[in-house]
């Protein structure tokens, strides 16, 4: 990145992700090459002056964000907890981005549309799990998670369960090592 540059130049320098996570802070406020991965990466090779930004999305716990209270919700966005962005986007709440106040029948409307959304692109659990099995079975799976669960396979005991669980024969003791 050219951090340093800007640290000289006395120049704004990113201090979150912002309100956009597609356009994050970090990428409109400096010049560099963005990576975008898919999933945490077990390693990278980083130099001084790289901005490393890992994002939770806010707000995470239990439950479906659809059923948390919007009053909740906006004082998670007030104590930034959580953003703009994911109040609106993931807990589906509308409200005055003056006064702060909860518009609830906007937000009950915008919170049902986004549950027929869910219920149309939404499959059963059998054919959501025959895919995921199918994935398996290829080794389709990201290179952090199958060396995840190849860490994990060293236990026998759970080497026992997963090929249960997933009904894989009892030659499968891992995936293969990624080059």
């Amino acid at each position: 990145t050219n951090y340093k540059e800007l640290v000289a130049q006395q120049k704004p320098l990113p201090h979150s992700e912002g309100d956009d996570p597609a356009n994050p802070d970090f990428a409109r406020l400096m010049e560099g090459e963005l990576r975008r991965y898919p999933a945490q990466m077990g390693a990278d090779m980083f130099r001084s002056y790289d901005i490393i930004h890992h994002a939770a999305g806010g707000g995470g716990g239990w439950g479906d964000p659809l059923e948390r209270k919007p009053e909740d919700v906006m004082q998670d966005l007030i104590m930034d907890f959580t953003a703009v962005h994911s109040a609106e986007n993931v807990y589906c709440v509308v409200w005055d981005r003056e006064t702060m106040e909860v518009d609830r029948a906007a937000t009950e409307a915008k919170r049902a549309a986004r549950r027929k959304e869910r219920l149309a692109r939404g499959i059963p659990a059998g054919e959501f799990l025959k895919g995921e099995r199918e994935k398996i079975l290829k080794g389709d799976l990201y290179v952090t998670v199958k060396e995840t669960y190849n860490d994990c396979f060293r236990s026998e005991r759970f080497l026992k369960y997963y090929k249960e669980y997933w009904k894989l024969g009892d030659d499968f003791a891992g995936f293969p090592e990624e080059k």
